[in-house]
């Protein structure tokens, strides 16, 4: 259990848990790498220790009903794991959902977009279905706002979803960049006129190229309206309070955080399978999903550095860091042979902010 230890001691720097529960912590984030499914039936199989099964699925009910967690603190480790507190980041922002029932599950969340991949930053669950509110989003920015400052969001990135009025005012109002992706019909003043977007550009062929119109209205804010064909033929039109000809370019980071979802559903830890419908413990079953699939990002961008991820005829990589990162953890757990079982120890010291530990190849 030397490992469980070393976890335990790491991660008690960072969350200020009793013993019992980082090492309750611990020890679920082990299991959910074994098991890759948030279903506490599985959970409990994939929990270590002598404790009969009966015992280790109520101890983790247990820790889903008494943890008392700020997700900021959450926020705080996840970003100086990946150095990104003093940074210049875009910040992703969309909603999943799903219904288990007759309950909906409904999750707007926010990312901070590195490289190929999103990093889960904060949440806030919506006991509803559908679209979000402006006082939602201005909810979760204005906690954002807390946590990092304005200062270093390069850029706010959201789908047709995240439109509206006060929401436009809202961001131009706090300085925030803003690209966000307009739907076809909507309507804007241009060239003294308004006009609906899809007359503005008809996109009547799929090479059509990058169009600008700039010193348009949105919400009676001055923005730059930029089109462009993607890969599968749609017309995007993207609304930018910033003068660039990169805003579509820019906005098509936006898909990182499609991939977290993914990562958290059917690809990675089948979030969808949880029985689990109360939302404080929704909420807290994300910080087990968040902290583990951050892990899988960290040891995969390690590995991908020390023995690169093939590269198919496509141009795209054979393996997500993601996957790369989350199979080397399972190699390390489950994989018994002791030149492997030591490699533990290091790979959880690899896991602490600021670290100064190097991997042996």
């Amino acid at each position: 259990m030397s490992h469980i230890n070393e976890l335990t001691k790491t991660l008690s720097q960072h969350f200020s848990f009793n013993k019992s529960r980082i090492e309750c912590f611990s020890l679920l984030i082990l299991s959910l790498i074994k098991v890759r499914t948030v279903n506490l039936s599985e959970l409990a199989q994939g929990f270590e220790g002598k404790a009969k099964l009966k015992s280790k699925y109520r101890r983790i009910q247990r820790f889903f009903d008494n943890l008392d967690l700020e997700i900021s603190t959450v926020s705080s480790y996840l970003l100086k794991l990946f150095n990104l507190l003093n940074s210049n980041i875009f910040i992703a922002m969309d909603r999943t959902n799903w219904k288990f029932g007759k309950k909906n599950i409904n999750i707007l969340l926010i990312s901070a977009v590195c490289g190929s991949y999103a990093i889960p930053i904060y949440w806030i669950l919506l006991n509803k279905k559908g679209c979000s509110k402006y006082s939602e989003r201005k909810e979760i920015v204005d906690i954002l706002l807390k946590i990092i400052g304005s200062s270093t969001i390069t850029g706010i990135l959201a789908d047709r979803e995240f439109i509206g009025n006060k929401w436009i005012k809202y961001l131009s109002e706090r300085k925030l960049p803003f690209f966000i992706r307009l739907r076809k019909n909507l309507i804007i003043e241009a060239y003294n006129s308004q006009f609906r977007l899809d007359r503005l550009f008809p996109c009547k062929d799929e090479v059509m190229g990058v169009k600008i119109i700039r010193n348009a209205k949105l919400s009676g804010i001055g923005v730059t309206i930029t089109a462009a064909v993607n890969n599968k033929k749609e017309l995007l039109i993207i609304a930018s309070n910033t003068d660039t000809d990169k805003a579509v370019e820019i906005y098509l980071r936006r898909w990182k955080i499609e991939t977290l979802f993914g990562f958290f559903k059917t690809k990675g830890f089948n979030f969808e399978s949880t029985h689990i419908t109360d939302m404080k413990k929704i909420s807290k079953m994300i910080v087990l999903i968040a902290v583990t699939y951050s892990w899988s990002i960290k040891i995969g961008e390690w590995k991908d550095n020390i023995e690169p991820i093939k590269i198919k005829n496509n141009g795209r990589k054979e393996i997500s860091i993601f996957r790369y990162g989350l199979d080397c953890i399972r190699e390390i757990i489950l994989n018994t042979k002791a030149k492997i079982k030591k490699k533990i120890l290091t790979f959880v010291k690899f896991l602490t902010p600021n670290n100064k530990y190097v991997w042996s190849h």
